[in-house]
């Protein structure tokens, strides 16, 4: 299997993450609906730590194959998660890591 690298999101993964999802969407649902700002401002607010509450998993040369957030800032006794992995790499243990 390709060696693939965890380490936190950054805004800057905002346009691969839009993509990924969007890609998801449109073999799920049939249509597109995750926009970069939206993105953006999902992985970011007052008492967010987003190098604390995710990780991203990348192949080499960079591309995204998943990634993960833990909302815990609101209330820590219900988190909430929200994650994808990239189609082509699905079953390969990327979500389970």
């Amino acid at each position: 299997m390709t060696e693939v690298t965890y380490r936190p999101l950054t805004l800057d993964d905002g346009p691969a993450l839009a993509r990924m999802l969007n890609r998801r969407d449109l073999e799920l649902f049939g249509q597109a609906n995750h926009l970069e700002l939206t993105i953006s401002e999902n992985l970011s607010g007052d008492g967010f730590d987003l190098g604390a509450s995710s990780r991203a998993a990348i192949l080499p040369g960079g591309a995204l194959a998943g990634f993960e957030v833990v909302y815990d800032n609101i209330n820590p006794l219900r988190a909430n998660t929200w994650g994808c992995v990239d189609s082509d790499w699905r079953n390969r243990g990327i979500g389970s890591a």
